[in-house]
Order: structure tokens, then sequence, then C-alpha cells
């Protein structure tokens, strides 16, 4: 994920093809109207952040991950094989990594 402004988040083009919705009370999810295909979600109490679906992007983003979050709901047959942070949960809500 990367935390971004709403300055952050630009569109070159397509804009008004995005649609949006409410999953959950703190998520709104966003997708493309045409083919479904999933493009970022906010998460209310992260007002500044942007969740941006990594197979959206046309180029590298230049970010790297830096950690590894919800590690305990993890599919058991998925190995992490980095020495990157791992959390249980969300690092801001739970603060304690495994």
């Amino acid at each position: 994920f990367g935390r971004t402004g709403n300055r952050g988040l630009r569109f070159l083009s397509g804009e008004q093809k995005v649609r949006h919705f409410r999953s959950s009370p703190p998520v709104q999810r966003s997708f493309c109207g045409e083919c479904g295909s999933n493009l970022f979600f906010r998460f209310d109490p992260l007002p500044e952040a942007v969740w941006v679906a990594v197979a959206s992007l046309d180029d590298d983003p230049g970010l790297r991950p830096q950690a590894h979050i919800f590690v305990g709901s993890r599919a058991p047959w998925h190995a992490i094989t980095d020495d990157l942070p791992q959390f249980e949960e969300n690092p801001s809500e739970d603060g304690n990594s495994s």
C-alpha cells in the first residue's frame, strides 16, 4: 500500500469510468465500471492514504514493499521468505509484529 494525499493520486484519463462501492462502513473500494478491475480503496480512519492495486499500474511505481500486513489471515501455503517486518493485523491498529 502507499500513503499519499489526494494530490498523489492523479488520473491521466478514464476517471469518469471509475465506480465506487462502500464494502463496509470504513472502506470505499473503487473499480473500473467497464471491466470490473479493482483499482484502489480508501480507509476512512486514514483519509490521507490510498491503497492502489499494483496490477492496475502501467509502470514501475518506484516503491518496494516495506512490511507484510495481515499475516494472521494469510493462506497456509503462502510462505514469506524475506526479512521484512510482519504484522498479524494492520500495524496502525495492533502495534505488534509477529
